[in-house]
């Protein structure tokens, strides 16, 4: 996916490349993703227990309520939007 909000179709369900700038605030929803572009790990923005992707760049710490990547420029933001 590149380009300006590049999306990908499967039924009814749509994943938008939310394009994130490094140094932005990180979005957090139900149906917010991060990506790691090094390990291609999926996390979700609001979990329950602390996440790291799989080379640990992405990482979301709960109990200090932060998030981040070591390397912001190795994150994709993913958004779900669920068509009608």
């Amino acid at each position: 996916m590149s380009g300006e909000n590049a999306t990908m179709t499967r039924k009814n369900l749509t994943i938008i490349d939310m394009n994130y700038f490094a140094g932005t605030a990180l979005p957090v929803s139900d149906r917010t993703f991060y990506q790691c572009v090094n390990c291609w790990s999926i996390i979700r923005s609001n979990p329950s227990n602390n996440e790291y992707c799989i080379c640990g760049n992405v990482s979301i710490d709960i109990d200090a309520g932060r998030a981040g990547a070591r390397n912001e420029n190795l994150l994709r933001v993913l958004q779900i939007a669920i068509a009608d």
